[in-house]
């Protein structure tokens, strides 16, 4: 069984929280990113005013450097956190709530076979989930297996005498110490910190192993500023064990994951233009490469199998590209432009199997051509079924195997009128095609039994054969297998308007038609008439 790596977000947002620090030079300004294991997303903002913030979505695995937009926000999120395929997004303090809190939401992403690309899972919306506490910075948002983890610290005017006009930064209500929690079953729960850490000093979270319970808590040492204290908390019993390492957490910059190995980004001693990879081991650092900082915004983030820089290059230009890191050699590998995926194989797929439907319709047509030159009697009493008529008996009919679709896929309406060859992914027809085999199923029985449907009968309707009687039992299998290429091909459907006996492709094919008694009132077909003798 393959193992399962985790992969950490950037830890970003602490910088200029505490009196003393400062904001490193390219790190600083660009949007929330997250990584995990083999999946990156990261929300942008288009130039113009009105547009919608967009969420993007890379994948290591794709063949190419593509990229996909998966949603559109209606505003910039404060962090982004990830584990695996899914991402978790919070959102800024909704300041005109009566309760401070921070909206928190999730999404996953699901690879489509015929295509290659990973698609939003649910398709059209975020999942809602429990919002954070919103006083205090959250210096900290990581993902784990068990839920992300998020570092709530008290403001730098906490425990002060500032005084502050209303609306001001310094007055809003903030956090009594610091509070590290996790999202477990739906609820954030407050995990202890250690007893040694203070609302004044410096902190990160960080986090490296093959599960979620291997947490980091790096903070600065009091006195002495070269050295920084690293606990590790044992998820046993909830404990947690220091050590020290020669770092002045000043430097400090972000945390990510390679693998099993917890790597840092931290600002050069020497050049403020220049940042230093390294790997974080029990009390020491091991320096892997240098960089000089990009040009424009860009973010650090870890995959399973290496380190990636992602560069923006220009607001609002839409070009960003992506470099790997080899976590060995620290080799620092070539641009690579990231580019929309090109029209998926899927799509051509959709496309012949919609010619060959349509041809297939075309011959069973010609076949079934001597029932459309010219209306035919259909017995005595009875006429077609009008087309208004037959638009309420279907609605009818689908109304059961629509709500059943929905339920079991907890999906929108909306997604109940994707067509299969008419969407970018097989799998976003699969409500339509839940929908459609319980119709299909529950019609064909109640033809089979009673020569009708539920939606036929509310209008008078029923199925019979072309001069009138009792439609037999191939005739109705062979019409509503018809059916289904028409469910299919949708197009198809509109034989039935080009018929005087508005029979569609089914009908023609199986020699059957829908009537009702002439003048609305039911009367008995032969068949019927037969039965009753």
């Amino acid at each position: 069984m393959q193992k399962r790596f985790k992969q950490i977000v950037m830890v970003v947002g602490w910088a200029g929280l505490f009196p003393g620090t400062s904001e490193a030079p390219g790190a600083a300004s660009h949007p929330p990113a997250a990584a995990g294991r083999e999946h990156v997303w990261f929300a942008t903002e288009p130039s113009g005013s009105g547009r919608p913030v967009e969420l993007w979505h890379y994948a290591a695995g794709t063949d190419g450097p593509y990229y996909r937009l998966q949603m559109e926000l209606t505003a910039s999120p404060e962090a982004l956190a990830a584990w695996g395929d899914r991402v978790w997004l919070v959102f800024p303090i909704d300041s005109k709530s009566e309760i401070p809190r921070r909206e928190v939401f999730t999404l996953r992403v699901e690879r489509e076979p015929a295509t290659g690309w990973y698609y939003p899972s649910p398709r059209d919306r975020l999942e809602v989930v429990e919002p954070l506490p919103g006083l205090g910075k959250l210096v900290g948002f990581l993902g784990t297996a068990d839920g992300p983890v998020a570092l709530l610290w008290p403001s730098q005017f906490a425990g002060t005498d500032v005084q502050a006009g209303e609306g001001s930064i310094a007055a809003q209500r903030t956090l009594d110490g610091p509070r590290l929690m996790q999202l477990r079953s739906g609820h954030w729960r407050e995990l202890d910190l250690p007893p040694m850490v203070e609302s004044g000093q410096l902190a990160g979270l960080a986090t490296g192993g093959e599960t979620s319970a291997d947490l980091r808590l790096l903070t600065d040492l009091a006195g002495e500023p070269s050295q920084t204290v690293v606990y590790l908390r044992n998820p046993l019993d909830e404990s947690w064990q220091s050590s020290r390492i020669p770092l002045d957490m000043k430097r400090f910059r972000s945390a990510h994951a390679v693998g099993d190995r917890p790597v840092l980004l931290l600002e050069g001693e020497e050049d403020a233009g220049e940042f230093e990879i390294a790997l974080l081991r029990r009390e020491s650092l091991l320096p892997l490469t240098r960089l000089k900082a990009p040009a424009g915004t860009w973010a650090l983030l870890g995959l399973r199998d290496g380190l990636r820089i992602l560069e923006w290059h220009g607001a609002g230009t839409g070009t960003y590209s992506i470099r790997r890191i080899d976590p060995v050699t620290g080799e620092i590998g070539e641009r690579q432009v990231l580019r929309t995926p090109p029209t998926p194989t899927g799509s051509v797929l959709h496309m012949l199997v919609l010619l060959v439907g349509l041809a297939a319709a075309l011959a069973l047509v010609f076949v079934a051509r001597p029932a459309v030159r010219q209306a035919r009697s259909l017995g005595q009493g009875l006429v077609p079924l009008p087309l208004g008529s037959r638009l309420i008996a279907l609605a009818t009919d689908v109304a059961p195997g629509a709500l059943l679709a929905v339920l079991i896929t907890d999906c929108a309406p909306a997604e109940l009128l994707k067509w299969p060859l008419w969407t970018a992914s097989l799998a976003d027809g699969v409500p339509f095609l839940i929908m459609a085999a319980i119709t299909i199923s529950h019609v064909t029985v109640i033809e089979l039994a009673k020569g009708t449907t539920m939606g036929k009968s509310l209008v008078g309707g029923k199925v019979v054969a072309i001069d009138g009687s009792r439609a037999g039992v191939r005739q109705v299998l062979l019409r509503n297998l018809i059916k289904c290429l028409v469910i299919v091909v949708p197009p198809l459907a509109f034989f039935l308007v080009l018929n005087p006996n508005l029979q569609g492709l089914g009908d023609l094919v199986s020699q059957t038609v829908v009537v009702r008694a002439d003048g609305g009132e039911e009367q008995s077909t032969p068949a019927d008439d037969a039965e009753d003798r």
